[in-house]
This record gives C-alpha cells, sequence and structure tokens, in this order.
C-alpha cells in the first residue's frame, strides 16, 4: 500500500475507533453509575443493572440481522446516520423522568450500536494493508475495552460531580463527534452489494464462527457479570466512592486493551485459531485463580 494511502487509512481508522469507544462507552458506563441512578429513579440496583443488561443484549441479537438486512447500505451514511440517532437518545436519556422511560431509550441507542458495529470492524478490515487485518480489526475492539479504561471511569467521575443525567448528556455529545470524526476523515466506501438471506445466513452457522461466538459469549458472560455490579461491590466492601470507583474501572478497562492487542498480534502471526486457544486458555486460568 503507497504511503499516502496507508496515511489517510490510518487517520479513517482513528475516527472508527472514536466511534467504537462512544458506543461501548454507553454500554458499560451505567456500572459506574449505578448506586447514584438507582437511588434517584427509586429502583432496586439490581434492577438498575438490566440498563446494561437490555443494552448489550440489544446489540448480541440485533447486531446480526442488522449487517444482513442493511448489507446494501453504504458504510459510511449509515454509520453517520446510526451515530446521530444514537446522540438523539442518549440526549433524551439525561432527561428521562422514569426508569420505564430511561429502558426505552437504552434499547434505541442499542440498536443503533448494532446497526454501526458490523460496518466498522468491515470497513477497518477493508482498509487494512496487506498482513494487517487483524491489527486493524484489533483497534477497533480496544475501543470496546477502552471505553472501560476511559469512558466508564470519565463518566463515574462526571456523574459524581455533576448528577449522573450530565454522564448521558455527555454520551450525547460523545456520539455527535464522533459522528464529525466519521464524516471528516473516514473515505467513502463503495456501496455493497444486497445478498439474499440465506446467503448471508450460511456463514453464520458455519462450525468454526458458531465456536467463536461460543467462546466470545462465555468469556464476555464472565467478565461482565461482574463490572455490571461492580459500584455496589466496591461499597458493600469498603465504602468506596466515585474516585477509586473509577479507578478500578481503569484499570480493569487498561488490561483488556493490552489483551485486545497482543490478541490481534497474535492473530496475524500465529493465525486466529491459535490465537483463541492462547487466549480463553489465559482466561480460564485467570479465573481459576
Amino acid at each position: 500500500m503507497p504511503a499516502n494511502r496507508s496515511g489517510h487509512a490510518a487517520i479513517g481508522l482513528s475516527s472508527l475507533f472514536l466511534a467504537s469507544l462512544v458506543l461501548f462507552t454507553d454500554d458499560y458506563v451505567i456500572a459506574g453509575i449505578l448506586p447514584e441512578l438507582a437511588r434517584d429513579l427509586a429502583v432496586s440496583e439490581g434492577l438498575a443493572g438490566q440498563l446494561i443488561t437490555v443494552f448489550s443484549a440489544t446489540v448480541a441479537i440485533a447486531a446480526p440481522l442488522c449487517a444482513i438486512l442493511l448489507a446494501g447500505l453504504g458504510r459510511k451514511p449509515l454509520i453517520l446516520a446510526a451515530l446521530l440517532l444514537f446522540a438523539c437518545a442518549n440526549l433524551l436519556a439525561a432527561f428521562a423522568s422514569s426508569f420505564a422511560l430511561l429502558m426505552a431509550m437504552r434499547v434505541a441507542a442499542a440498536l443503533c450500536a448494532a446497526a454501526t458495529t458490523p460496518s466498522l470492524f468491515a470497513v477497518a478490515a477493508s482498509m487494512a494493508p496487506e498482513g494487517k487485518a487483524g491489527r486493524y480489526i484489533a483497534v477497533i475492539s480496544l475501543g470496546v475495552t477502552g471505553s472501560i479504561a476511559f469512558g466508564v471511569p470519565l463518566g463515574t467521575w462526571i456523574g459524581a460531580a455533576f448528577g449522573w443525567r450530565l454522564t448521558f448528556g455527555c454520551m450525547a455529545m460523545g456520539g455527535l463527534l464522533a459522528a464529525i470524526a466519521i464524516g471528516r476523515l473516514l473515505p467513502r466506501s463503495e456501496r455493497q452489494p444486497a445478498s439474499d438471506l440465506k446467503a448471508l445466513l450460511v456463514p453464520l452457522m458455519s462450525r468454526p464462527l458458531l465456536l467463536g461466538f461460543l467462546a466470545n459469549f462465555l468469556n464476555m458472560a464472565a467478565s461482565m457479570m461482574l463490572l455490571t455490579y461492580l459500584a455496589p461491590v466496591l461499597l458493600a466492601l469498603g465504602d468506596i466512592g466515585p474516585q477509586q470507583r473509577g479507578l478500578v474501572f481503569g484499570l480493569s478497562g487498561f488490561a483488556g486493551m493490552a489483551g485486545v492487542w497482543l490478541g490481534g498480534r497474535a492473530i496475524d502471526r500465529r493465525g486466529a485459531f491459535r490465537a483463541l486457544i492462547m487466549g480463553m486458555t489465559a482466561f480460564a486460568i485467570a479465573m481459576i485463580g
């Protein structure tokens, strides 16, 4: 790849990373402000935690369907439209007067994330120089773990200082900034040809892909089970305040970012199957510990 084209790809990749960071910060940010949000809306912390569950479940179910149903649309316009709707959903969440309305806005924001996420990974892979697809895809995944390292601590501190509603207001601003970055920095990609439903579903049912889904599901379920309710756990252990709470989330996120980057390099050097075996083995050892 020529140097100028490689430079343009790197700039475009940075806008994709920002979009990924914003979208998944919105998923996890409630974990840092969970006690305050539950108290203000007069619901239990267990019920408030379902705001994270419904976001993650919506993305998990809707993302593959969006990848199929929206395959014929241009990726850049799709990402832009979804990010703008995402910003609107979070702005409404900031003014939600009831838990039910807040839950509805979480579903709306999650649908926007589901529509965007497949395109983020696909565009990153298409821009990658030969032999570096794993690293380019890992950058998008870094946005997911980076949301825990940067987004959740920042949202926790904002929520502690100014209230949880401003946290959602900042997420709306983040969605708008990500849309501006995509609009200015991401090269326009070619329109993807639409495929029939059966042709798109067949690869999803392949054994290697299903095993990959299973591995990722077990990994995320184990880690997110604790992360969702980490704030109440820390409070129970010693009345730990928002500052220390944000630090714990940040350390978890940085560790995740390091693992994702090393995983991307392992894919390029050793192949996806070996990288998956190595990663899941290390994860199992950590959980046993």
